[in-house]
């Protein structure tokens, strides 16, 4: 899995392709 954190923190949980909100 990756985590991808956003300006404000939110965090993300995406299987495949890293994708940043």
């Amino acid at each position: 899995d990756i985590f991808v954190k956003d300006l404000r923190g939110n965090i993300t949980v995406i299987d495949q392709e890293p994708v940043i909100i």
